[in-house]
């Protein structure tokens, strides 16, 4: 978050920097390296290349694939960050719902025990995992007064729904209803959407003081201020959003600047997909750093470029991943291997139907478990130990994962109303 490198002065990027940022630096390095491979082995060519990154590495996996088609022949996105501005808005939204309503870390665990009771039977087996958090239908208002008070069942309401503009429409979805105390994430680390102390001043420009902000605070601060309007004595608390809801201006002007950073438009990815490249995508469910529904809005779009999911699975397959945090960790099976199913896809042509996850406590596997291509939901087979990926298969042509819930339309996910406003409009090139 050192924005010293983002412009010369405040208002006056530096350009040349930010496109290297963007884009350009991971390109040219691209280049570089395939010529010193090349060099090294006294060779002219290079059989296959592979690009494999995740959160903003799966963002310029998706950007390599828009932009520089011939650079590699399949990519790995994890937990793409698909819109890093409409990630910003969805994470100011989020942390201002609690500054106005302070929940302390105490109680997150009791609220994700009461969301799972009622979530975890959905999928039709009751194993520990929600499977698919976007069927649930939970109402907050149940923990009041148990556990909550209403305002503070309101702020996390609030956490699930999208971002709009001031018409209404939709700029980035809300968050999945599970895991809120983001457990299974390692020791010391900090819940993003959790407030380790009450705000000194919840209106304020700095409602912490000196104390430490959220990491999805930090988050908006580097993207909105510094890439944004590269400047960052703005006050990101009051100039952005109120209530979720992002004023016209500021969201015209932001998406121009940072629109060279978004692949977030699935037409752009034609001449990738057209000569053969593959594309595997995977995000957790559980994710509150970079909402797994922005990922299901960027297939759903891109099936729908492609002629649909049968045709779109020949080249592009997504794995949504139950029960893991961002890019991994969490308390679903989150350690796999998408590189050799991504070579085996390219070389040998054996597209990945299942890729199977595991989950570990310390050094020991307790739990294996297949990633079904979406779609598909991953089905327990009525016998044998439901922690072995050897009783679950994935169904094909289900199309479980298309149903959504009461929880998944708050937050906007159903194919019907979202994709208002998309980064498709914006400009390939910074002004």
């Amino acid at each position: 978050m050192d924005p010293t490198w983002e412009f010369i002065s405040p208002g006056q990027p530096n350009t040349a920097k930010i496109i290297d940022y963007f884009y350009r630096a991971v390109h040219q390095v691209t280049l570089a390296a395939k010529q010193i491979v090349k060099d090294y082995y006294s060779s002219t060519t290079i059989s296959h290349s592979y690009f494999d990154g995740c959160s903003n590495g799966g963002k310029m996996g998706l950007i390599e694939a828009t932009r520089y088609p011939d650079d590699y022949d399949g990519v790995v996105s994890g937990s793409p960050w698909l819109d890093p501005l409409g990630t910003s808005f969805w994470g100011l939204k989020n942390t201002q719902a609690l500054l106005h309503a302070y929940i302390p870390p105490s109680l997150f665990p009791a609220i994700d025990t009461a969301i799972k009771k009622e979530c975890d039977r959905v999928d039709g087996l009751v194993d520990g995992l929600i499977q698919d958090p976007a069927r649930c239908s939970f109402n907050l208002n149940v923990l009041v007064p148990s556990i909550l008070t209403q305002r503070q069942a309101d702020a996390l309401k609030a956490t699930i729904e999208p971002v709009r503009d001031e018409k209404g429409k939709f700029i980035y979805p809300g968050s999945s209803v599970s895991n809120f105390a983001q457990s299974g994430l390692p020791a010391k680390a900090t819940p993003v959407n959790e407030l380790d102390t009450p705000p000194v001043d919840p209106t304020g420009s700095h409602p912490w003081g000196s104390a430490d902000a959220p990491p999805n605070w930090h988050l908006a601060v580097g993207i909105i201020l510094h890439l944004g309007f590269y400047d960052p004595d703005i006050d990101l608390n009051n100039a952005v959003e109120t209530d979720g809801v992002v004023k016209s201006a500021m969201r015209k002007l932001l998406y121009a600047r940072l629109g060279p950073d978004i692949p977030g438009d699935p037409s752009e990815l034609a001449p990738f997909l057209a000569k053969g490249g593959k594309l595997l995508i995977y995000h957790g469910y559980d994710d509150f750093i970079i909402s797994p529904y922005r990922t299901i809005w960027f297939y759903e779009d891109l099936a729908k470029e492609t002629g649909g999911f049968d045709k779109l699975q020949g080249q592009a397959r997504l794995f949504m991943v139950p029960g893991m945090l961002h890019c991994h960790d969490g308390p679903g099976p989150n350690t796999f291997d998408t590189l050799s199913a991504l070579e085996n896809w390219v070389e040998k042509g054996r597209a990945p139907d299942g890729i199977v996850a595991s989950h570990a406590t310390g050094s020991a596997v307790d739990r294996t478990m297949p990633l079904c291509k979406f779609p598909e939901q991953a089905r327990y087979k009525g016998a044998g130990a439901v922690n072995d990926s050897a009783n679950w298969s994935c169904p094909p042509n289900d199309r479980s994962l298309l149903d959504v819930g009461p929880n998944g339309d708050q937050a906007g996910l159903r194919a019907s109303v979202h994709g208002s406003i998309r980064a498709r409009s914006s400009p390939k090139t910074i002004d």
